[in-house]
Parts: C-alpha cells; structure tokens; sequence
C-alpha cells in the first residue's frame, strides 16, 4: 500500500492526496474516501503521543520505520511493515508512505508464540512428573530399607534402655550412700571419738555392700555406651532425613562425595552386613557442585543392587563391596564394585532403560538405574559407566565435574 500524504501550513502531516489501488482494494475503500481522511485515522494501536512523535521525526527529516497495524474498512485487522519520509510530489513536499503486508507473518508468529507457551506449559507438566517420579523410587527405596533401618536403630537403643535401667539402680545405691554420708555429718559434732570411728566404719561396709568402686567405673563406662548410641542413632536419623528430603532437592550446593558414600553405606548397612563385606578406598577429592540428595539417591541405588547381586550369587563365603574415589580429568570419579552375580551381556545395553529389570515381579520397578542415569548425566553433566561379567561381578563408575558449568536450564 502506497499512500501520499500533504503537509499542513503548520508543519504537521495533513490529508492523503493520493493513494494507489492495492490500498484502495486491501482497505475496501474507494479512492475518494481515502482522499479525504489523513493516515492516522486508518491505523489503530499508536497513541497520540507516539503518532507526534513519529510525525516530528518525519518532518526533522528522518526516514520513520515501524510496524502498523490498518484498520480496514470491513474491520480486518491488517498488520503491516512501514517506512515513511519526505518526498518531493511536483512542487510540493510530501509524506510517502510504503505499508507492506505482513499480516500472515505476524499471525503465524502469534500461532508460534501460542504453541510455545502450551509447550512450555507441558514441559512444566513433565518436569514435575520427573520430580514426582524420582522422588516415588526415592520412598519406594527407603521403604525396602524401613526394616533394616529400624533394626539399626532398635540396637542402640535397646543398649541405651538397659543401661538406663542399671544407671537409675544405681542412682537408687548412690542416693542411699549420700543419705547416708549426710546423716553422719550431722551427727559428728554430738558423737565421741569410738561413735564416729564406729560410724566410719558402717559407712565403709555401705560402700563395700553397694560395691560403689565398681558402681562409678561402670557408670562411666554407661554413659559413654549411651553417647555412643545415641550418636549411632542421630546419624541413621539424620543420614535419612538428609536421604529423604525433597524440598530444597533442586538446590546445587557444595557435596562431599565421601560423606554421601558413607551415609549410604549408613542406611544400607543392615541390607549388606549378612551377606557381603564393604572395602572403602576414599581419597581425598574436592567438594563439588551438586544436588546432594539426589547424588545420595544414586550411590545408594547402586550399592544395594550390588548387595543384591551378591546376595542373589548365594556364596559360601560374604562377598564383597569395593568403594573407591579420586580424581580423573577434571572429574570425581567412583567406582562401585561387587563380585555377584553380574550382568548378562544381551542385558548390558538395557540397564538404563526406564523399566527395565530383571528381577522378579514385585521386587524392583526398572526405574533406580534409569533415574540414576538421568541424575548423574542430565542433571550434573556428569557419566555412569558399567563393565559386568556374568557371575563374575560387576563395575559402576560415576563421574561428576569438578567445575561444573551452570547452564540456562539448571533447577534453582
């Protein structure tokens, strides 16, 4: 569309003087209906402002460019791309106005920026339902741990309330003694010499009877076997909150490796200890960037399938469970082997596929490798790598960067 506009005595741009057909059929408009309107009052959308704006720009002798939309004379709507400057018409200086259509382009940028935002609401959709999914195997491993973890407990604890019972007997022995001692020095001041050595030596018997010598060395020893309970059961405790939590899940924070394999081993230690014995080489590797919980997540995952595949070997002897760390290329690296069963070789290429499991129905979900991967790879940018051999054993390496580079996507 082409339009030809005058300039008023005051400078300011006046009525269309001519126009050619494309506008006429586009805006469905005669010719002479056009010749009598000025330009602003065929578009919508510019405030009065900005049209005087772009107008003294024009008329300072600027060439204006910039996207209108028409208003035709049906209603349609007609988006278009336009330049406009000062042209010399005769002997007259004139506005002309080019407006290219740009309807189908704006209206298939509008479909797009639809289909992005529905897109984008799936994507949200699915990353809840991942969350929501890997928090479900979460649970669904601590509740094969729930008895294990509660026979932890239950042994500290059930040496916890036996000695409480002899420390409250012996309060009750000590408590006699005091009174004992006490009544005496009351008495002391009234008493003759024979009294009180005859007292002294009551006391002395008291003593021998309570066995009170015994009575405060065994005490101590008490007290430090009920600290240590309770410090066995406040890191089963806390190794299993930090385990479960979900709340600040997707939070990269700094994670020591070491201390997630320990924790691991904490929770799993009632799952391993009848069958397999456990052999840490930890070295000394820096703190990285990573999600602890879900870092727990994998290396408990991976130590209890290769306490199955040990206990699934049925050997005369434990098996064994071998946890090494150190540092590879910029990575922490682990590697987590056992001598079990194995993995057989048309198996190998479909331990990280969702679903998979070669365990019997009802006994695994096929999803602890597969979220295990997706932590490890997608989420830290890091690698799980396995070798196995059948009824030889089986390897699990993961390496996660030292440096990790944040990127756009990352949870926060």
């Amino acid at each position: 569309m082409i339009f030809v506009s005058g300039i008023t005595e005051d400078g300011k741009p006046g009525p269309i003087i001519e126009v050619n057909d494309t506008a006429c059929r586009m805006l469905g408009y005669k010719r002479k209906e056009l010749l009598s309107r000025r330009l602003s009052e065929l578009v919508e959308n510019i405030a009065a402002d900005n049209m005087a704006n772009l107008a003294g720009r024009l008329l300072n002798g600027e060439d204006v460019s910039c996207e209108m939309v028409f208003s035709a004379k049906s209603g349609e709507r007609i988006y278009t791309d336009t330049r406009a400057r000062i042209f010399e018409y005769g002997s007259l200086k004139v506005i002309l106005t080019v407006a290219r259509d740009i309807t189908k382009q704006k209206l298939t940028e509008k479909k797009l920026t639809e289909k992005n935002a529905q897109l984008t609401k799936t994507l949200r959709k699915l990353e809840h339902a991942r969350e929501q999914l890997i928090y479900s195997e979460k649970l669904a491993c601590i509740g094969q741990l729930a008895a294990g973890v509660a026979h932890e407990i239950n042994n500290p604890l059930g040496f916890i309330c036996s000695n409480m019972e002899i420390t409250r007997k012996n309060f009750g022995d000590f408590r006699e003694i005091l009174s004992a001692y006490r009544d005496f020095a009351l008495l002391v001041p009234d008493l003759s010499a024979e009294d009180i050595i005859e007292k002294i030596r009551r006391l002395k018997a008291l003593e021998s009877e309570k066995d009170l010598d015994f009575m405060l060395k065994d005490q101590g020893d008490m007290f430090d076997d009920i600290e240590d309970g309770l410090e066995r059961i406040s890191e089963i405790v806390t190794g299993l909150r930090a385990f479960a939590r979900q709340g600040l899940e997707n939070v990269f924070e700094e994670y020591d490796l070491n201390k997630g394999i320990h924790n691991a081993l904490l929770l799993a230690r009632n799952d391993i200890k009848y069958h397999a014995d456990v052999k840490l080489d930890l070295g000394e590797i820096p703190l990285i960037q990573a999600i602890s919980s879900r870092i727990d997540q994998v290396l408990l995952n991976i130590i209890l399938n290769a306490s199955s595949a040990i206990k699934e070997k049925k050997m005369e002897k434990p098996g064994l469970i071998t946890i090494t760390t150190d540092t590879e290329n910029g990575f922490v690296k682990c590697r987590i082997e056992d001598n079990g069963i194995g993995i057989e070789k048309k198996n190998i290429g479909k331990i990280f596929d969702p679903f998979f499991t070669t365990k019997p129905p009802g006994q695994g979900t096929g999803l602890g490798l597969s979220i295990a991967y997706d932590i490890v790879v997608n989420q830290h940018g890091g690698q799980i790598l396995v070798e196995s051999m059948p009824m030889m054993g089986t390897c699990f390496t993961i390496l996660l960067p030292v440096d990790r580079q944040p990127e756009t996507g990352d949870p926060k």
